[in-house]
């Protein structure tokens, strides 16, 4: 079963749900609008987002499993909750090169 359906959304509002989660996380470790940009676009940390989020939701279905029976509401604040850790992960290994990035960018200025 799909992550939409247990929730009881259509699947793009889950979509947009995903995007918002990923552009929120992206904005928590970025101080500039294009260092921001860079990061929003980056297959790197999109990979690594995905591969965290994808790891947490993962752990929803399984423990959304003893509770099938709670309303849509109640499922999708658990799904909230379980799935906020990901603001918890911090890519700090992607960071530096993301830095070139920018610094490289703001050179062609």
């Amino acid at each position: 079963m799909k992550i939409y359906e247990i929730l009881q959304i259509s699947k793009q509002h889950y979509d947009e749900v995903v995007l918002e989660t990923y552009i929120d996380w992206c904005s928590g470790f970025n101080h500039s609008s294009k260092a921001f940009q860079l990061s929003l676009s980056s297959k790197a940390l999109q990979n690594y987002f995905r591969k965290h989020y994808s790891d947490l939701e993962e752990l929803f279905v399984k423990q959304i499993q003893s509770y099938k029976h709670l309303p849509a509401k109640d499922k999708n604040a658990f799904y909230a909750d379980v799935t906020n850790a990901i603001f918890k992960n911090y890519p700090s290994a992607l960071l530096p090169r993301l830095k070139k990035r920018e610094l490289s960018h703001s050179n062609l200025n």
